[in-house]
């Protein structure tokens, strides 16, 4: 009767140890398969991170594009719409503030330096003449 119960011990361990073998191979397996998933959805997702960052980055250099293409037409159009001013009224072409040309206004403000310096000297020497006739 011993051996009976020692035998079935035996076997019930040897059964045990099966059963959970299987049961840890099907989990591993799982886990696995649970890791692999996750690592795939991980890597789904940062390829689509990816593509939205270039698509967004693309999105970027085209609008500097046309941005540069924008400015380098206004900029033509500009200079079109000054040379042809140029063409039709060759008058217009060194007008600056009020209608003056550079070359008038260098005038007046010479006239105007050398009227305050005449001035100042005129001055200087009516308050020299009262010191000296004061003494």
């Amino acid at each position: 009767m011993k051996r009976k119960i020692i035998y079935s011990l035996i076997f019930c361990t040897f059964l045990f140890l099966v059963i959970s073998k299987f049961s840890f191979a099907a989990n591993t397996t799982q886990m696995q398969n649970d890791t692999n998933e996750m690592s795939n959805r991980v890597d789904n997702t940062m390829e689509t991170v990816g593509n939205k960052m270039e698509n967004g980055a693309a999105m970027v250099g085209n609008g500097l594009v046309n941005t540069g293409e924008a400015i380098k037409n206004t900029t033509e159009n500009t200079a079109k719409a000054v040379t042809n001013e140029t063409a039709i009224n060759p008058n217009n072409a060194g007008n600056t503030f009020l209608g003056l040309t550079p070359r008038a206004w260098m005038w007046i403000i010479v006239i105007v330096i050398i009227v305050i310096i005449i001035s100042l000297i005129v001055r200087y020497s009516q308050d020299h003449d009262e010191e000296h006739h004061k003494d």
